[in-house]
């Protein structure tokens, strides 16, 4: 029982590991898109 719980948590850690890992990807992708936009708006004006 306790082999068999400690394996489901390992396993829900890895998968909240990777999800957060995904997140911190994409808000740093969109973080930079933003500064790119936001410099190109500066500059037109």
């Amino acid at each position: 029982m306790s082999i068999l719980m400690s394996r489901s948590l390992i396993s829900a850690f890895n998968s909240f590991l990777t999800v957060s890992i995904l997140l911190f990807k994409l808000a740093s992708t969109f973080s930079n898109l933003m500064s790119k936009f936001s410099l190109r708006y500066s500059m037109s004006l």
